[in-house]
């Protein structure tokens, strides 16, 4: 991916690049800057915890969880219940038409699943909600994002 993307920490994996072509091209760019602050959150947050990309954790599993986390806020992922089950309903039929093994791990539609049980993405909050108390700022990465156009969103548009 070229342009203002490239210069983000992003995994570089094949999987997390069409993850991320998929996503540009199916989100609205408001959600599609979301996912990318959400994975950069995420990771920072982390990073401040002491907790390391490889050693502690599965970046590019990171990286997909959070740049698909809202698939179901696209016209593919319009389902039949609610937009985060759809999406990540939609998000697991992704990664697993690609290869995906099943145990890595086969509970990621739940760990996409429903943010009011907390076991989000992000839970609702984050990068985008208020953070999450311990992590503090999210580094020049994720103002970089924010300064990237469609910032403001929302559903009924």
């Amino acid at each position: 991916m070229t342009g203002p993307y490239e210069e983000l920490p992003l995994p570089r994996t094949e999987l997390a690049l069409e993850a991320l072509r998929h996503a540009k091209r199916t989100e609205h760019p408001s959600i599609f800057n979301h996912s990318l602050r959400t994975y950069l959150h995420g990771r920072a947050s982390g990073e401040r915890r002491g907790l390391l990309p490889g050693r502690d954790y599965d970046d590019e599993l990171l990286f997909l969880g959070c740049v698909l986390h809202d698939a179901g806020l696209t016209p593919q992922g319009d389902g039949d219940q609610s937009f985060d089950l759809d999406g990540a309903d939609l998000a697991a039929r992704f990664l697993t038409e690609r290869g995906m093994p099943a145990d890595r791990p086969d509970d990621l539609p739940q760990r996409l699943g429903p943010r009011g049980r907390g076991d989000g993405a992000h839970g609702g909050r984050g990068p985008d909600g208020g953070g999450d108390g311990a992590a503090g700022d999210p580094g020049a990465a994720v103002e970089r994002v924010r300064a990237l156009p469609g910032r403001r969103w929302s559903r009924g548009q």
